[in-house]
């Protein structure tokens, strides 16, 4: 008899499904949106999704969503949000270029996901940063909107 699978673990084969048909170049052109929706809701990163998917762009923030929009479902705890707002203020990408910022939505990408994709980006983005800038981020990843000045 097939047991049940909890839905964590059907997720995690479907991803692993996806890497094996992709590393194998044997994946389709286009995902259809429930499947784009369903990566996105395991807390796989745009840059995964847009590789296994190439028919979505790795730049695209959460479908087209605004940077406003992103704020709002980042501050609620979507992990992906975070995460393209940390891309955003690292890269200066309709922001202005901030680490601090940067760090801080990381930070909450990675608490709010434990995605091995976000723990490297919150690793990397430290890297660039001297020991009082992380502390700043540390702080500011505490707010709820990072994106505002601390209190």
């Amino acid at each position: 008899m097939f047991k049940m699978l909890s839905r964590s673990t059907e997720i995690a084969l479907i991803i692993l499904t996806f890497q094996i048909i992709y590393s194998a170049g044997i994946y389709a052109q286009t995902c259809t949106q429930e499947q784009i929706n369903e990566l996105r809701n395991a807390g796989v990163s745009q840059e995964v999704i847009s590789n296994v998917c190439p028919s979505v762009s790795k730049d695209s923030a959460i479908g087209s969503v605004g940077a406003d929009q992103l704020i709002e479902l980042a501050a609620s705890g979507n992990a992906e949000a975070a995460y393209q707002l940390g891309q955003m203020y690292e890269e200066g990408e309709g922001v202005l270029k901030d680490y601090v910022k940067s760090y801080a939505w990381y930070s909450k990408a990675y608490s709010n996901s434990g995605s091995q994709i976000h723990k490297s980006a919150l690793d990397s983005i430290e890297s660039k940063m001297t020991p009082g800038d992380i502390e700043k981020g540390q702080e500011l990843a505490k707010q709820t909107n990072p994106s505002d000045p601390l209190d």
